[in-house]
């Protein structure tokens, strides 16, 4: 068995210090929020495993499933979702009643 790293850091989405320049060019919110969470694996001595070195399992800001479910990657729509939505757009389909059906659509799956 090869090992593929020899350490990985597992951080929370919300780690991180925020973005503070003046310098935006783009109107962005960022998810930083400074979570402490982290998780950090290496390898073992004999190098044959990785076990955890350092463990912080406390967060900075609540843990729902409303708050994950706003995530973008949750968010995302399916590629075959979006096809449907371009032949409904090509249509000329009411732009409203087919954001709520996509949603409904969504919070199904």
């Amino acid at each position: 068995m090869s090992l593929k790293y020899y350490f990985i850091v597992l951080s929370c989405k919300f780690g991180g210090k925020p973005n503070t320049s003046k310098e935006r060019k783009r109107k962005t919110k960022s998810f930083r929020q400074g979570c402490p969470f982290k998780i950090y694996i290496a390898l073992s001595d004999d190098g044959q495993s990785l076990e955890v070195i350092t463990l912080n399992e406390e967060h900075n800001h609540t843990l729902s499933k409303e708050v994950y479910d706003h995530l973008p990657r949750q968010r995302a729509v399916p590629d075959e979702v979006k096809e449907e939505i371009r032949e409904a757009l090509y249509l000329q389909a009411n732009t409203k009643l087919l954001q709520q059906k996509v949603k409904v659509g969504m919070e199904k799956r």
